[in-house]
Formats: C-alpha cells, sequence, structure tokens
C-alpha cells in the first residue's frame, strides 16, 4: 500500500513546510521587532587636518572622536549582520545635503561584544571631504547610519543624529600633504 517513494515524498513534504513555517516566522519576528539605536552620544577630538588638497583639488579633513551608542535592539534571532556608518552631513551654497561616510564596521551576529559600542580617540577610516571646496566654518551634523542584514526577508536601515560640530575657518596641519589614509600611520584598526 504504502511505496518507499510514497513514503520518501511525505518526509520531504513535512520537511519543507515546516522549513517554510519557520521562514515566515523568523519574517514576521523581524518585521515586527523595534530597530533602534538607544544611549547614543558624539564628542569631537581634535581636529588632525584640515587642509585644501591641490592634487584632487578639494577640502580634506580628519579628527578623532569619541562615541558610544548602544545598538543591542538591532539585533534579533533573524539578523545576520550590522553594517554600521558615521555619516557627516552639511550644506553648501551648490547642495543643500552633502553626506560622507567616515568611519564604519560591520558586526555579525555572534559578536556581541560589539553590541554596546563605547570608542574612545578613535581615529576617522575616511577623510571629510569636499570638492566644492567650502567646508570651512560649515555645521556639520554626524549621523549613525544603520542596515540591517536579515537571514530571511527584507533588509533594515535607519539613521540617529548622534551630535554636531563645527569646522575650523582656517586650514589646520602639521603635514605638507595628506597621507593615503586619515590619522596616524601606526594607528590600530578598528576591526
Amino acid at each position: 500500500m504504502y511505496s518507499l517513494s510514497t513514503r520518501f515524498n511525505v518526509v520531504l513534504y513535512n520537511m519543507m513546510f515546516g522549513m517554510i513555517s519557520m521562514g515566515a516566522l523568523n519574517y514576521f519576528t523581524g518585521l515586527y521587532d523595534t530597530h533602534e539605536i538607544t544611549d547614543h552620544s558624539f564628542k569631537l577630538g581634535q581636529i588632525d587636518l584640515f587642509k585644501y588638497d591641490k592634487y584632487l583639488d578639494e577640502h580634506a579633513a580628519s579628527f578623532q572622536f569619541n562615541m558610544k551608542a548602544n545598538i543591542t535592539d538591532l539585533f534579533n534571532w533573524n539578523t545576520n549582520i550590522i553594517f554600521l556608518a558615521m555619516v557627516c552631513e552639511y550644506e553648501t551654497e551648490q547642495s543643500t545635503k552633502n553626506a560622507v561616510t567616515v568611519w564604519d564596521q560591520r558586526i555579525p551576529r555572534e559578536q556581541t561584544q560589539f553590541y554596546t559600542l563605547d570608542l574612545t580617540d578613535e581615529w576617522v577610516e575616511y577623510y571629510l571631504t569636499d570638492v566644492t571646496q567650502s567646508l570651512k566654518g560649515k555645521d556639520v551634523n554626524v549621523y549613525l547610519r544603520w542596515e540591517q542584514m536579515t537571514t530571511i526577508g527584507p533588509y533594515y536601515s535607519g539613521k540617529v543624529k548622534i551630535g554636531d560640530f563645527k569646522m575650523p575657518g582656517e586650514y589646520q596641519s602639521q603635514h605638507k600633504k595628506r597621507s593615503h589614509r586619515p590619522g596616524p600611520s601606526k594607528r590600530i584598526e578598528n576591526y
């Protein structure tokens, strides 16, 4: 009455139904979960370099900062990895919104030690640049932007303002030209 292929078909069907059910539960718990960064702060440290780069015809700045953020709410059992980026936004006469990523980090679900960030005297990874050469004296808003890559279903993203600072009105640099990457040459990478 029941052949081997019929039994195999029943087992395979039940396994697929279970996988689809678990995937749907995974998707909906991620969909209705909170996705926010709490307890965030930003403080500008020293500005190491702010100059006009003649070679690239742009303003370039590098600086140190202190940042705290709790990203625990971004993680759930559907989270695979979080991409964090610190973005500096400012306005110029040519454009009402200029956004430059100056720091980023990837945080997999398994690395729970990075769920609470407490960075002290951290250097930016990328220069804050402006091709219109109008960074002098600008007010810069700092945002922490995140993208949540899920195991199943859509990904989520957002940003939260964590601070602001004002660029100096004059160039300041101890270096004749900017190096390949901002900050000291022997600094420790953040990951």
